[in-house]
């Protein structure tokens, strides 16, 4: 069984309460009562996770990401993630390491709609819409930048032409859009407007990790 791959020198208390809480009672075993496939899948993922050295600060989130990994894998999901947290948490990192995408930092994205004189930044990005892309730490851009004289926010742009192109794909066809941020829902709605947080939350699925800064542990 999955569970018995975690051998006593795992000491990581994250991983262990990420454990504890994807298999409740490791009694099991011995009765001989068996996993369901949704328990040994959170816990394969789990071990993924460790293996590739990836230790969230927050054990709740540690199993929610898991769990994310096991439903994607099986093409039980289409959404997205939007994920939440504080700077240095790891938002970036499980991206990386777990999601085959195109990455877009934000700040990269600032400097290619500078870069063309204020062309929509769409247009750049757009031949990589039939695959699934991040948009990486929304919120630490400009506000607003200028597109002929008209002030416009780059990632309402980007959200709401996603989220338009994908509205018109068939579902099967539709590619998930992955976004981190240190802004909380709240925060999102306020600089982005409850348009644009709507649209996120119907592409994305919500996830926060909290903890401190992985950087200063």
């Amino acid at each position: 069984m999955v569970a018995m791959m975690y051998h006593s020198n795992m000491n990581n208390n994250i991983i262990k309460q990420a454990m504890n809480m994807a298999i409740k009672d490791m009694n099991k075993l011995a009765q001989g009562v068996a996993y369901s496939p949704a328990d040994i899948e959170i816990a394969e993922q789990i071990k993924v996770m460790h293996e590739n050295k990836y230790y969230p600060n927050d054990p709740v989130a540690f199993k929610q990401l898991a769990r994310f990994l096991a439903v994607r894998s099986n093409g039980r999901l289409r959404k997205g993630l939007l994920l939440i947290g504080n700077t240095g948490i790891g938002k970036t990192i499980f991206i990386k390491k777990f999601i085959k995408c195109e990455l877009y930092p934000i700040t990269d994205l600032v400097q290619l709609w500078k870069k063309s004189n204020g062309k929509e930044v769409i247009e750049i990005i757009c031949p990589y819409w039939k695959k699934p892309i991040c948009i990486d730490d929304i919120g630490t851009e400009s506000t607003k930048l200028n597109n002929f004289g008209t002030k416009v926010s780059i990632v309402s742009e980007i959200i709401s032409a996603r989220y338009s192109y994908l509205e018109n794909l068939d579902v099967r066809d539709r590619r998930p859009t992955y976004i981190t941020t240190n802004l909380s829902l709240k925060e999102i709605e306020e600089r982005y407007g409850d348009r644009v947080c709507s649209r996120i939350r119907q592409m994305c699925s919500v996830l926060e990790i909290k903890g401190k800064d992985m950087r200063l542990l």
